[in-house]
């Protein structure tokens, strides 16, 4: 017991260090990680914490090789929105002796990989397609889809599956619903980007932007609901995965 308590304690103080260290997240966001990784390495096993890890290892490195921006500097809320249900997920494993929640744990993380190469690999795509306007578009704003990034998110699904069949279960209806899942809550989060998440235009640059204040002028909203922005967005599809996930096992 006490050697599980250091590994899983090392693990995640070498996440957090490596996380941190490429400004991948803040502090306060750091240590919020760190939390859950630690459970989720304690109660599901070392296969959480490999998944948990490739989740922010291989979009760091895809947006180097694609020279975007990726997700940027995530905060606390990003990483209560993206680690929150695969942690409660575990925990459900964890007290109900249930493998199937091991399987909703790594949908979750699926669907957050998914989003995440998405917009990485789908952002230097020449076109996009709106889901709203059904029109062909130029920029990788939310609600905006491309083939590159649809190719990116069903990659991100499958190294997540990839991981729980080789670690964790040998299940072939495991590996494919959580590759199909994930792929589809990368989707689903770009249908409720297009209509129901908050967007802005900017007086001065004429860009769609998510912030109030853009070029140091207040922005003026254009579509969606105010309380609905882009971290509920991310929550709102993983749930949904997360529900699919339990009605289908």
């Amino acid at each position: 017991m006490i050697m599980k308590i250091f590994i899983c304690l090392l693990a995640t103080l070498l996440l957090m260090y490596y996380a941190y260290s490429k400004k991948a997240i803040n502090l306060l966001g750091t240590l919020i990680a760190g939390v859950i990784t630690y459970g989720a390495t304690y109660y599901g096993g070392y296969p959480l914490y490999l998944m948990i890890f490739l989740v922010f290892f291989v979009d760091l490195i895809f947006s180097k090789i694609t020279k975007t921006s990726g997700e940027g500097t995530r905060n606390e809320i990003q990483m209560l929105c993206n680690l929150l249900l695969p942690y409660i997920a575990v925990l459900l494993y964890y007290y109900s002796y249930k493998d199937m929640y091991l399987v909703v744990a790594a949908i979750s993380l699926a669907e957050c990989l998914a989003d995440s190469l998405a917009s990485t690999i789908g952002e230097p795509a020449k076109h996009h397609f709106n889901l709203r306007t059904f029109k062909k578009d130029q920029t990788n704003i939310s609600g905006n889809i491309s083939l590159l990034g649809i190719l990116g998110s069903l990659f991100g699904s499958l190294i997540i599956a990839i991981v729980y069949y080789a670690f964790i279960n040998h299940n072939c209806y495991a590996f494919f619903l959580i590759g199909f899942l994930g792929t589809l809550g990368a989707f689903i989060d770009s249908v409720l980007g297009a209509y129901l998440q908050v967007a802005y235009v900017c007086p001065k640059c004429k860009k769609e932007v998510e912030e109030k204040i853009h070029c140091k002028r207040k922005t003026k909203k254009v579509k969606g609901l105010t309380i609905i922005d882009n971290n509920m967005v991310n929550f709102l599809s993983q749930l949904i995965v997360f529900i699919l996930g339990i009605l289908f096992l």
